[in-house]
C-alpha cells in the first residue's frame, strides 16, 4: 500500500483501515502467488536449494508486493480500462491531473483578474489530500476577458495556491498558426473548451 500511494493519490484512512487494507492485499498477493508457494514447499526443496527456496521467499514477501501496485497504477492509466471502470480517484481533481495533458490553463483568481499558462512538461498539481495548487510550467500574458496572448518572455512557469483562485479552466492546445511554447500567436478562450479525451 506505501507503494502504491506513492503512485496514486489516496483517501486518507485510520490504523484500523490500513490493517484491514494491508491483511486484504496480502492475502490477494499469496494467493495470486500459490503455484509458487506451493513449488517451494514440495518435500525436501529447502534442503535441496536453499538458494532458490529463499529467494522465492523473498519474492513473495518483498519483492511480489512492490510489484503488484506498478501494474495497478499502470492498469489505470491505460485507455481500454479508464474507459469502462469507475477509477479509485478520491477527488476529480486528481482524476484530472493524473491524465497530465497538455492544455492552456485559465485560472480566475478570488480578486477578479485571470492567469494562465501552458500546462506541458514541467507542470505539477498537489494531490489529495493537499490538491488545490498549481504549478504551469510556460506562464502566458492574459488580458482582463481570459484571452491568452502570448507566452511571457524567459518563462519559468507559474505557481498559484489554491487560496488565490475561484475555478479553473482548460482549452485545446493551439494551431500552428499560435505556438504553445513561444511568442506571436494567441488563443482565443471563448472558444469551446477541451473535451475530455479518450
Amino acid at each position: 500500500m506505501a507503494v502504491y500511494r506513492l503512485l496514486m493519490p489516496v483517501r486518507t484512512m485510520d490504523w484500523a483501515q490500513a490493517i484491514l487494507q494491508g491483511l486484504f492485499y496480502s492475502a490477494v498477493n499469496y494467493v495470486l502467488l500459490l503455484p509458487l508457494v506451493v513449488f517451494v514447499h514440495r518435500g525436501g526443496y529447502l534442503e535441496l536449494h536453499p538458494l532458490r527456496y529463499w529467494a522465492a521467499v523473498l519474492v513473495m514477501v518483498l519483492v511480489a508486493p512492490m510489484c503488484w501496485p506498478l501494474l495497478l497504477a499502470r492498469a489505470f492509466d491505460s485507455h481500454r480500462l479508464s474507459s469502462r471502470l469507475q477509477l479509485p480517484f478520491p477527488t476529480i481533481w486528481d482524476y484530472v491531473f493524473r491524465r497530465n495533458r497538455p492544455a492552456f490553463v485559465l485560472v480566475r483568481l478570488n480578486d477578479g483578474r485571470f492567469v494562465g499558462g501552458f500546462w506541458g512538461p514541467g507542470s505539477k498539481a498537489g494531490t489529495h489530500p493537499n490538491d488545490g495548487d498549481l504549478f504551469i510550467s510556460a506562464a502566458y500574458a492574459v488580458d482582463e476577458n481570459g484571452k491568452f496572448l502570448a507566452a511571457l518572455p524567459r518563462t519559468a512557469g507559474l505557481h498559484v495556491r489554491k487560496e488565490q483562485y475561484a475555478y479553473v479552466q482548460f482549452f485545446t492546445e493551439p494551431t500552428d498558426e499560435a505556438p504553445a511554447q513561444e511568442g506571436g500567436g494567441h488563443v482565443d478562450v471563448d472558444q469551446k473548451p477541451a473535451q475530455a479525451r479518450e
